[in-house]
């Protein structure tokens, strides 16, 4: 969706030549006339613009303002609401290849509430737009933003436990303790949403009034009665500021549930991704530690150690020629990458190893009469105890009651 401003030039302010016109649609704004020229207030007139863009509307200021329509030379046509001089508020946009946009508009944008439907009439794109950006890009964008997020709290995590003095030695270990520290924070996450639980008011001390001498016992009553009565306000005052403070930290508290429940059923999802990101991350350590072949069954045979573990075996089969000789004849040279597997269930592992030597690579799986079965270092992310976080109290706006008030305000009579 374009701005009008970027379709056309307005002589008042641009210098650029028009035509104008009145038009039977003049009828339906309450506005009158616009003048035959001049400057435009407060009316309703009809102007063409040198690209052959027109406008049909209402005008403030000399520009487009108010309720009106706008075709624009390609056959695109608007209907809605303009401020200076672009779409803004609500209106439907038709596209010239028979597409239709109906919603709110902002600065010549798709901004806010709106739909797009296809040609045949199906909503193809119905939410929240943001400059022009359809509602599944947007949440697109939203994940993609979270996850780096994410990513980066992760990362974080992992530096720190490499930093203490007793870090996690194995890559497993060290990627099952970032992840369950990185749930927990992803579940408690509350944003910029304060749910900290507003302290009960400090109410003014009560009234300490003694009679002049020269004053007589109706006169200091009705001191006394005023001074009551302005306590009496300050303290409702107090009440119900009180009360609209814990209003509003009660409906951040109905916000944080919602997304806490939505995040308990998301739980199981979010760890595999964590999980992926951090085995990314803290990658185990593989050294070669042998390689042989077997000409018969043309298999590869590389001993790789992981993590400083025993040697574990993986099969190469049908691997190139050209790694098979690289293997047997430059071990040293060869590069290795591990291939992690994260299961749904929370267990992760190491399932194959990507050998590259001689230019070609070729992936490895676990042998089967591995000496070391334990050095894949399989390993199961179990959620964390407390991620049933469960639902936040309400909290009372009631500060005081009616006979609290009344103790309050005469207890200097006892």
């Amino acid at each position: 969706m374009q701005s009008p401003v970027r379709l056309l030039c307005i002589s008042l302010l641009l210098g650029c030549g028009m035509a104008w016109a009145q038009s039977s649609k003049l009828a339906q704004s309450a506005l009158p006339a616009c003048p035959p020229s001049g400057y435009w207030h407060n009316c309703f007139g009809e102007f063409t613009g040198p690209a052959g863009g027109k406008y049909v509307g209402e005008w403030q200021s000399d520009q487009f303002d108010g309720q009106g329509s706008y075709t624009a030379a390609n056959g695109d046509l608007y209907v809605g609401q303009f401020k200076a001089n672009s779409y803004h508020g609500r209106g439907t946009y038709h596209y010239a290849n028979g597409e239709r946009y109906t919603g709110e508009a902002q600065n010549g944008k798709k901004q806010g509430q709106g739909t797009l439907y296809a040609v045949s009439g199906v909503a193809v794109e119905e939410g929240l737009w943001a400059a022009d950006l359809a509602p599944s890009a947007k949440r697109a964008e939203e994940a993609r933003a979270v996850a780096q997020a994410w990513k980066a709290q992760v990362q974080k995590e992992i530096a720190s436990l490499r930093q203490k003095p007793n870090a996690p030695r194995l890559w497993s270990e060290l990627v099952s303790s970032s992840v369950l520290s990185a749930l927990r924070l992803w579940l408690e996450d509350t944003g910029t949403l304060n749910i900290q639980e507003i302290p009960a008011p400090t109410f003014p001390q009560a009234l300490s009034l003694s009679q002049d001498k020269w004053e007589s016992d109706k006169e200091f009553e009705e001191r006394l009665a005023i001074a009551r009565a302005e306590r009496q306000r300050e303290i409702e005052k107090i009440q119900a500021n009180y009360k609209v403070q814990v209003d509003r930290r009660n409906g951040n508290v109905l916000l944080v549930n919602a997304a806490r429940a939505a995040k308990e059923r998301m739980l199981t999802q979010v760890r595999k991704e964590f999980t992926g990101i951090a085995a990314a991350i803290a990658a185990p350590q593989l050294v070669v530690a042998a390689a042989s072949f077997d000409p018969r069954r043309a298999i590869l045979f590389i001993d790789v150690k992981i993590d400083g573990g025993l040697p574990a075996r993986f099969e190469f089969t049908d691997a190139p020629i050209g790694l098979r000789k690289a293997a047997l004849t430059e071990l040293a040279a060869l590069q290795l990458s591990a291939e992690v597997e994260v299961a749904d269930s929370g267990e992760f592992g190491l399932n194959a190893i990507k050998a590259l030597g001689g230019g070609a690579s070729a992936l490895g799986q676990p042998s089967q009469g591995m000496a070391d079965g334990h050095a894949l270092r399989l390993a199961t992310i179990d959620l964390p105890a407390d991620g049933r976080l469960g639902a936040l109290p309400q909290q009372s706006a009631l500060a005081v009651d009616g006979n609290q008030v009344e103790r309050i305000l005469y207890r200097e009579e006892n």
